[in-house]
């Protein structure tokens, strides 16, 4: 019985010291890039896409986020998308870099663009959010346990474009351009 009570009290101890030492404040870790997000020339072509690189202390890792270009007209429906990837190493520490979409920048025509009326001129939004999450472990002994890692980051932004649709000479439509 004294033996038992012996093991208890290492163990907790132990995992008292465990809980006790100073952990780095931050165990994951992660960096959004965005492309240059614009119009591509005479075309309903967007160019867009950014790319989420995320590091962890532990040996498994999972991150991705979402994207979606919109513009403020009910001639065109938005541009959206998502893309997550995990990533594991036999010993801790584990990096990833995730672009999304799977080719960063990427052209993707805006829905609709061809109904839009000629002359028309908006300024558009690529609204993005970016996620890193670690793998948890959960310690116990004797009773006692404590659960370390599973912390997860998330991020978002928005970055404006604009859309110009120019028309002919005669008033008719034709293919759009940035305008700068």
């Amino acid at each position: 019985m004294n033996m038992r009570i012996c093991a208890t009290a290492f163990a907790t101890a132990a995992l008292v010291l465990i809980a006790s030492t100073p952990q780095k404040a931050q165990a994951v870790s992660m960096q959004v890039y965005t492309s240059s997000i614009h119009q591509v020339a005479f075309t309903a072509g967007i160019s867009l896409g950014h790319v989420v690189t995320a590091s962890s202390n532990f040996n498994r890792l999972f991150a991705g986020g979402t994207f979606e270009a919109r513009c403020p007209s009910t001639y065109l429906y938005p541009i959206p998308g998502s893309r997550g990837l995990p990533a594991q190493s036999l010993v801790f520490g584990t990096s990833i870099t995730v672009t999304i979409p799977t080719i960063v920048p990427t052209v993707m025509d805006m829905p609709g663009f061809e109904n839009l009326p000629g002359g028309t001129s908006l300024t558009c939004n690529y609204n993005w959010t970016a996620s890193a999450e670690e793998a948890s472990y959960t310690i116990g002994a004797g009773g006692i346990g404590f659960t370390i890692g599973g912390e997860k980051i998330n991020d978002s932004g928005s970055v404006p474009f604009d859309l110009y649709k120019p028309t002919d000479d005669d008033g008719s439509s034709r293919g759009g351009c940035l305008r700068y």
